[in-house]
């Protein structure tokens, strides 16, 4: 009772426990804040290695045997364990030492050929600026720093050949030294996380041309086996090589197989037509049917005379063009994958489609895609307008050809 009378019954006791409490409070809530950020990097980090422990049993199970145990490649697919991938330059350093030298070669070049001519017109200053300049390079590199400069530019380009002689083992697995970044190579703009989730997504369908098999689609909504989170979970796996890693050249040459370029296909383009012949611009379609279906007419008549090779559709279609960036993933376009067979088995049974071939359907779709709506959730604009303006010939044959490859059972069939 006394100690119950002692903080409830006198004020003075009360303010004290309310002020101690209220600054321990403070105090919680400060540390907590400090800490916070701490917490969370902890928290994300531990949550990273998890995806990339269950990445590791996935690839195991599903991609080593293609890929290689280590990722390092076999002769049934490229190495992911691999510099190329991760656009590791070998010559970046010694290229920059040259371009920082030859700058440097040709400033003094500069520098005496404005102190060797009229300098009448410079003031005292000026002048004495110039030849302190001149007499700074002399400092760095010699009495006579023009020959020390090309001197050091030989022995950095002799570096260049020797390194690059050395790299000769991975150049003759598919390595090329003047390519050192695969998504410089495929024309790819976004991330490299990007690129090897929505590999994993699409697969490669075309890639039997230069591989004993295609690589399979993976995703669940592509009818492969493994969900959006599993991909997550490879895709840190792979990227995971390349994390804060010192590349070296060793690491370079025991790559086993590196990536193959798809051959450049098809003939050239039709003799006289420039790549503008296309030159389609119809945003509002709004009753211009006839001309609609002359122009595509027109295309497809020149088409004719051009191959398309689907491996540089692909190409396109996931790189510059940045179709995959839609169509990936079903939610901005319809899917990817089965977008040959939808044509065949749901598009051209609509009324309103009535004579055309896939073909048609598909040149119309790139070029005009405004001029036929399909009736799905899938609205009016989503699809760039300006194709007609930026494609050619054979760009377009290409991304037709790759998109007939596109025959698998298509994914919203069942929707």
């Amino acid at each position: 009772m006394n100690l119950k009378r002692l903080i409830l019954e006198r004020i003075e006791n009360r303010v004290l426990v309310g002020t101690t409490m209220f600054l321990g409070i403070m105090v919680l809530v400060g540390w907590v804040a400090i800490n916070e950020p701490g917490r969370m990097a902890a928290f994300q980090q531990e949550h990273l290695a998890r995806s990339i422990e269950k990445g590791a049993e996935l690839f195991t199970n599903n991609c080593a045997e293609c890929h290689g145990g280590n990722g390092l490649g076999s002769g049934r697919a490229p190495g992911l364990n691999n510099p190329q991938l991760f656009g590791i330059d070998f010559f970046a350093p010694i290229d920059s030492a040259i371009a920082d030298l030859e700058t440097a070669q040709a400033d003094i070049a500069q520098l005496h050929a404005t102190l060797d001519g009229d300098t009448s017109s410079m003031t005292a200053d000026e002048k004495a600026g110039l030849e302190a300049q001149l007499a700074a390079y002399t400092d760095q590199y010699g009495q006579d720093p023009a020959a020390a400069i090309q001197e050091q530019i030989a022995s950095k380009q002799a570096e260049r050949q020797a390194l690059q002689t050395q790299m000769q083992g991975a150049v003759d697995k598919g390595y090329n030294p003047d390519q050192p970044s695969r998504l410089g190579i495929v024309g790819w703009n976004g991330t490299l996380d990007a690129f090897v989730h929505t590999t994993l997504i699409a697969g490669r369908p075309v890639s039997s041309s230069y591989w004993p098999q295609p690589m399979p689609a993976w995703s669940q909504t592509a009818g492969g086996p493994l969900r959006d989170d599993q991909l997550g979970d490879l895709t840190n796996y792979v990227l995971n090589w390349g994390a804060n890693r010192a590349w070296t050249l060793e690491d370079l040459l025991a790559v086993n197989q590196f990536a193959k370029i798809p051959a450049e296909g098809g003939a050239a383009a039709v003799e006289g037509v420039a790549p503008e012949i296309i030159n389609i611009q119809f945003a509002d379609v709004t009753d211009r049917r006839a001309d609609i279906d002359a122009s595509v007419q027109r295309v497809l008549g020149e088409l004719e005379s051009v191959t398309g090779d689907p491996n540089n559709g692909q190409t396109l279609y996931n790189g510059a063009l940045a179709c995959s960036s839609c169509h990936s993933n079903a939610s901005i376009a319809p899917p990817t994958e089965g977008t040959f067979t939808r044509i065949n088995d749901t598009r051209l049974k609509d009324p309103a489609l009535a004579g055309y071939t896939p073909e048609h359907y598909l040149v119309e779709s790139i070029l005009i895609p405004n001029a036929y709506i399909s009736p799905s959730t899938y609205p009016a604009n989503a699809m760039p307008q300006n194709f007609g303006e930026r494609l050619d010939l054979q760009m377009l044959a290409d991304l037709i050809a790759y998109l007939k490859s596109h025959d698998e059972p298509d994914p919203l069939a069942a929707n």
